[in-house]
C-alpha cells in the first residue's frame, strides 16, 4: 500500500476526473485528424494515460482484504445489491435475446480490432460500467474525503471545463480560419454558436456535465466568490444552446426555491437573468464585427428558445422564429451553394436548429416498441428505431425499458432512490437532480465518466455532517 498525503489525494482525483473527462470528448476529433496525420493520436493517449495513472496510484494507495471488503459490502449492501442484479439481468437479457444486429463504436474498433469483440462490448458495456461503478465506490470510500474536499474537487473539475470553454472561444473567434483554431473548435461554431469546452467538435451531450455541476455547486452559497461563480456558470449553461441542459437548469431554479432562503433566492435570480440578456447583447455587438463568422447570437436565441416552448405549434410563434431564421446569415453562408428561396431556406435551417419534433417522433416509436414487449425488453441496444436509424431513445429511462424491460427501470429507480434516501446535503441533492433530470431527454449510460461523477456524489451523501460545513 502507497502512502500519499491527503493534498497528493485529492490532486490525483481532480486530475483524473478531469482528464478522464477530456479524453471522451476529444477522442472522436483528433481520431478523424489522425487519418490524415497519425501524431493528432499522441493528444488523446497522453490524456488518456494521464488519467490511467492517477487512478492506479489512487488504488494501490488504499487497503484491500477481505476485511475491509466485508464492511464496505454491510454498510452499502441496498445499493451494491440492486446494482448486482441489474449486471445479472443485462447478462441474462443479453444471452437469451438473440442478439441480430451490429454496432459501429470508433473508440471500440480503435481499442479492438475484432469486430466480434467489438461489438459484443458495445452491446454490454452497461456491465462492465456498473462492475467498474462497484470499484470506484469501494475507492471512493476508502479514501475517506470529507465534506468540503469533495466539493472543492467537483468544483476545480467544473472550472476546467469552464475556463476550457471560455479560451476555446477566444482562441476561435478571434482569429477565425487560423489552423490552431480549427484544431481547438470545429468550423461549424460560425454556424450555431456553441459555448462549449471544445467547441461542437467534442461530444456536445457531455460537455454540459461539468456547468450544471458547477452551478448546483454554487447555488445557494452567497459569500461573493460563489455567487460570481454562480453567475458564470448560469450563463454558461444558457450560452451552450442544449435545450436539454435549459429544462435541467429551470429544474434545478424549482428545486433550490423551495431549499434555499427564497428572498436571496429570488434577488439572485433577477440577477442571473440581468446579467444573462447583458452577456447574449453584448456577444451578438462583438459578433457583428466579423463579417466572416457571425452566428447572429441575438436571433439564434429567439429561435432556439421558440423552438423549446412551441410545442403546439403555434403560429403567432412559428412566424417570429421564422422572421430569425431569415436573419441567421451564418446558415445562409453555409446554404449558399443550394440557393434556397426563403421557404426552403426556413425549412433547412429549423431542421438543423430545431430537435423538438424529431424528438417526439423518437419518442413515440420508443413508447410503441416498448408496449410490445414491456417485461423483458428486446436486450441491450437490440433493435433499431426508423426515427434516428440506432437505437437511440433520446431518454434514458426510455432506453432502459427498451432494453431490460419494465422489471429493468423499476431496479434502476430502486438505484436512485437509495442515493435520494441518504442526501444529507443540499449540493448532493442538486447534483443527483440534475443527472436525473438531464436523463430524462437524452442517454448517459452508456458515458462511463458519468459513473465517476456519481460515485463522487454517492460519497458526498453518505459523508456529510447533518449541517453542512460549506
Amino acid at each position: 500500500m502507497l502512502s500519499l498525503k491527503k493534498n497528493t489525494v485529492n490532486l490525483l482525483l481532480t486530475v483524473f476526473l478531469i482528464s478522464f473527462f477530456s479524453f471522451f470528448i476529444i477522442f472522436n476529433k483528433f481520431y478523424l485528424l489522425s487519418l490524415s496525420n497519425n501524431l493528432f493520436l499522441i493528444i488523446p493517449l497522453i490524456i488518456i494515460l494521464l488519467s490511467i495513472s492517477s487512478y492506479l496510484i489512487l488504488i494501490i494507495s488504499i487497503p484491500i482484504n477481505i476485511k475491509v471488503v466485508k464492511k464496505f459490502y454491510l454498510e452499502n449492501r441496498k445499493l451494491l445489491l440492486s446494482i448486482f442484479i441489474l449486471i445479472t439481468i443485462y447478462i441474462v437479457s443479453y444471452f437469451i435475446l438473440p442478439a441480430k444486429i451490429t454496432y459501429h463504436s470508433v473508440l471500440l474498433n480503435f481499442i479492438f480490432k475484432d469486430i466480434n469483440l467489438s461489438n459484443f462490448i458495445f452491446k454490454n458495456f452497461i456491465v462492465f460500467f456498473l462492475i467498474i461503478f462497484i470499484l470506484n465506490i469501494f475507492l471512493i470510500n476508502q479514501l475517506k474525503f470529507q465534506e468540503k474536499e469533495v466539493f472543492n474537487i467537483l468544483l476545480k473539475f467544473s472550472l476546467f471545463f469552464l475556463i476550457l470553454g471560455i479560451l476555446q472561444n477566444i482562441i476561435y473567434f478571434w482569429n477565425t480560419g487560423n489552423q490552431f483554431s480549427e484544431y481547438f473548435s470545429d468550423t461549424e461554431n460560425c454556424i450555431y454558436f456553441q459555448f462549449l469546452p471544445y467547441g461542437i467538435a467534442g461530444k456536445r451531450n457531455y460537455e454540459i456535465i461539468p456547468f450544471i455541476l458547477g452551478y448546483t455547486l454554487t447555488q445557494g452559497l452567497f459569500k461573493n466568490k460563489y455567487i460570481f461563480l454562480n453567475l458564470f456558470f448560469f450563463v454558461a449553461c444558457f450560452l451552450s444552446y442544449s435545450k436539454n441542459l435549459w429544462i435541467t437548469l429551470v429544474f434545478i431554479n424549482i428545486i433550490s426555491f423551495f431549499i434555499f432562503d427564497k428572498i436571496r433566492f429570488l434577488k439572485h435570480l433577477f440577477l442571473k437573468l440581468l446579467v444573462l440578456i447583458s452577456s447574449v447583447l453584448i456577444l451578438n455587438i462583438a459578433m457583428l464585427s466579423k463579417d466572416n463568422c457571425n452566428p447572429n447570437i441575438n436571433k439564434y436565441t429567439k429561435v432556439k428558445i421558440i423552438s423549446l416552448i412551441n410545442i403546439i405549434e403555434n403560429k403567432y410563434l412559428n412566424s417570429i422564429k421564422n422572421e430569425a431564421l431569415l436573419e441567421l446569415t451564418s446558415f445562409k453562408l453555409y446554404f449558399q451553394e443550394h440557393n434556397y428561396n426563403d421557404e426552403e431556406f426556413i425549412a433547412n435551417t429549423n431542421y438543423l436548429l430545431d430537435s423538438t419534433a424529431p424528438r417526439l417522433l423518437i419518442y413515440e416509436e420508443s413508447l410503441k416498441k416498448i408496449s410490445k414487449k414491456i417485461l423483458s425488453g428486446y436486450g441491450p441496444n437490440n433493435y433499431i428505431l426508423k426515427s434516428n436509424n440506432s437505437s437511440n431513445s433520446e431518454s434514458e429511462f426510455l432506453k432502459i425499458i427498451l432494453d431490460i424491460g419494465i422489471i429493468g427501470i423499476l431496479l434502476w429507480l430502486y438505484l436512485f432512490i437509495q442515493l435520494f434516501k441518504n442526501c444529507k446535503s443540499k449540493w448532493s441533492l442538486l447534483m443527483l437532480s440534475s443527472i436525473m433530470s438531464l436523463s430524462l431527454f437524452n442517454i448517459y449510460s452508456w458515458f462511463l465518466p458519468i459513473y465517476f461523477i456519481l460515485t463522487c456524489v454517492i460519497f458526498f451523501e453518505r459523508n456529510v455532517r447533518t449541517r453542512s460545513i460549506l
